[in-house]
């Protein structure tokens, strides 16, 4: 298996093979053809093969990742009274006029709650059909929507902008050497655009046109080179409502309304107050004198930054549809945009860093990146995060997706900076509490279920017959299927006869961990094939559990231990083989135990033929050391100690990932 461990450092290669290597290098260079001055564009083209037709994708047809737990709707749901009582608590303690939350589960709006007013003056309550200004969330329509027209063959996200809107040459750039903005460096926010352009779209009563909006691109200087930091540009979305128009023909809501609201029935969605109707909540800004109501910005031909209206209803059925391309898998495409245009707005394109945020009750390292309109983060509970948020004038929009997890929620207030997107993570948060919204696990590949029955078989008694089905190239070049045999016969003789296998987890459907109670403790088995044409062992690791360590490998690792806080040249010499660079490994060790702290070997965790695993605790830390393969005069040729296995707000778990 692959390990995550610090290994002890080897030895370094000696002079003479790192002198044959430069010798090597020599020769070649030597050997080299004289370089040719590059063909002219115009014999470049002449010479340049036409393109082939598109063949026929191949495909496999794997089993999509599925949710293992059958109750998982039913204790999701056991956490709605407390959802409710937060989304209440929260329209009180912010004083917001009127709040709309809805959870969406499987594609469903499973929960809503309404707090408060859509308008002071009527009372008329807050319901799922009352409409909000969503504001900048309109930028994941925008984006959206471009990935319909590339999927549709009329523009490539790494085209020049310039190409379908030319006004875009006008722009002044900060160095001779970048490249022109592309329609994914707008996506990003990497453009190198400012916040804001020269027209104004906040007027209700003038708003900007398409003439305004590219005139004031005319010496209009970027703050910096394309794709060389992130800056996020409500202009640079702007322009992309104007790429829409100009790739589609048609006016920047029109293309919207027939590429994305009409198919996915988004019944109550507007791009004024007028469209929206009664159902339209008022806007609100909290002054010293009380709530003001609120003009609204009237954004133009600026709409694709912000200029969309929509019901809780209606943005739960849009989360519900950007939430449905996972997990990738066979069957009809029957949205208006490619499930893996989807996945792929949801990628990481630009790395922003990591934030730790304190005090907090729990740890919190957050890992920032932005995607095709998406803000995406990694933090300590959820391994994908899609989020965004919307802010104008009397209103605020979040939504918040875990798409691992089938899971959204999506938040509307009508009040001017409603701080609705720390709400959107708390409700998460509880939801996580109930131990349901766990992700979905892999199915074994029938590759891999053809393999397991062969290796559970054979751990009964070897068969050499049964074995050869086994032998992928590189695992029978390697001496495999010999390993293997000689593993199982060690698993026989150590645990005895076991019973029933069951599946402990699933990393991929060509990988998964079995175990079965034997005898004499368990044995546990991690088994990986490979994905070629006749599909074989990529990798196997053997295991057990509850069985006693070999004494001279246990002896060994608690004089080991002692190395940790007291360093004794002799004593690492008599107890690791000669592999080892002394000062090497003594500067391992002190890394492994940075505070010298005094340290103490625990139970075995685990036994392979070779070699244990320990528990080890230095201090306050929980270690894991494994320890093994001794050579003819008993020494270790193999040791690593690692921190216990965790999760990511650095919590253990209960049960540790192997080697």
């Amino acid at each position: 298996m692959v390990s995550l461990d610090v290994m002890a450092p080897m030895n370094e290669p000696r002079g003479a093979a790192r002198r044959a290597l430069a010798l090597t290098a020599l020769l070649a260079a030597a050997c080299k053809p004289a370089p040719t001055a590059p063909p002219s564009p115009a014999s470049a083209a002449a010479q340049a093969p036409s393109p082939a037709p598109e063949a026929a994708m191949r495909v496999r047809h794997d089993a999509p990742p599925v949710f293992a737990d059958p109750r998982r709707r039913e204790r999701l749901a056991a956490a709605f009274p407390e959802l409710r009582r937060r989304v209440e608590a929260f329209a009180a303690d912010e004083e917001l006029p009127g709040l709309a939350a809805g959870v969406v589960i499987d594609g469903e709006l499973a929960l809503f709650v309404g707090a408060g007013v859509a308008d002071l003056d009527s009372g008329a309550p807050v319901t799922e059909h009352t409409v909000f200004r969503v504001a900048s969330i309109t930028k994941v329509f925008t984006a959206t929507a471009i990935l319909a027209l590339r999927d549709q063959g009329r523009l490539s996200l790494d085209d020049p902008a310039s190409r379908h809107l030319p006004e875009l040459e006008r722009l002044v750039y900060p160095t001779a050497d970048a490249r022109r903005i592309t329609i994914r460096d707008l996506l990003l926010h990497t453009s190198g655009l400012p916040r804001l352009g020269d027209f104004i779209y906040t007027d209700p009563h003038d708003p900007p046109d398409r003439a305004e909006i590219v005139d004031s691109l005319e010496q209009f200087g970027l703050r910096s080179d394309p794709a060389a930091s992130h800056s996020y540009s409500n202009l640079g979305f702007s322009l992309l409502g104007l790429v829409i128009e100009g790739v589609a023909g048609d006016a920047y809501p029109r293309v919207i309304d027939r590429t994305l609201l009409q198919p996915l029935g988004l019944e109550h969605a507007a791009w004024s107050p007028a469209g929206a109707g009664p159902r339209l909540a008022t806007g609100y800004t909290r002054k010293p004198v009380g709530f003001v109501r609120q003009e609204h910005w009237n954004h133009g031909a600026s709409a694709g930054a912000g200029g969309l209206y929509l019901d809780t209803a209606d943005l739960a059925r849009f989360a519900a549809f950007h939430l449905d391309a996972w997990p990738a898998r066979d069957g009809l495409e029957t949205g208006p945009v490619r499930r893996s245009s989807l996945r792929e707005m949801a990628r990481a394109g630009h790395v922003m860093g990591f934030q730790v945020h304190t005090p907090t009750t729990e740890p919190r390292v957050e890992l920032g990146a932005q995607g095709l309109s998406w803000s995406v983060t990694q933090d300590c509970r959820f391994e994908h995060v899609l989020a965004h948020t919307g802010g104008t004038d009397g209103y605020r929009s979040a939504l918040r997706l875990l798409p691992q997890r089938g899971v959204g929620v999506v938040l509307l207030a009508n009040r001017t900076a409603a701080p609705i997107d720390r709400l959107a993570a708390d409700l998460l948060a509880v939801l996580d509490d109930t131990g349901a919204l766990a992700r979905r696990e892999a199915v074994p590949s029938p590759a891999l279920a053809a393999a397991v029955e062969r290796v559970t078989g054979l751990v009964t008694a070897w068969d050499a017959e049964r074995a050869r089905p086994l032998a992928s190239l590189h695992f029978e070049r390697s001496g495999g299927l010999k390993q293997l045999e000689q593993e199982l016969a060690w698993a026989r003789a150590t645990v005895g006869t076991c019973g029933d296998w069951s599946r402990t987890r699933t990393t991929a459907p060509d990988h998964a961990g079995y175990a079965a109670t034997c005898e004499r403790g368990q044995l546990a088995l991690e088994i990986r094939v490979t994905t070629s044409r006749s599909p074989g062992l990529a990798g196997i690791d053997v295991a057990a559990r509850g069985v006693p360590a070999d004494p001279r490998i246990a002896a060994a690792a608690r004089q080991s231990v002692e190395l940790l806080t007291n360093w004794d040249p002799e004593r690492f010499a008599a107890l690791f083989s000669r592999q080892y660079a002394r000062e090497g490994f003594r500067q391992f060790l002190a890394r492994a135990n940075p505070e010298r702290a005094s340290c103490s070997l625990g139970e075995v965790e685990a036994v392979r033929p070779a070699s244990a695993t320990f528990k080890l605790r230095c201090g306050s830390r929980e270690l894991r050391l494994v320890a093994g393969k001794l050579d003819g005069d008993g020494r270790l040729q193999q040791f690593s100690i690692s921190s216990a296995p965790r999760d990511r707000c650095d919590r253990p778990r209960e049960q540790a990932d192997e080697e």
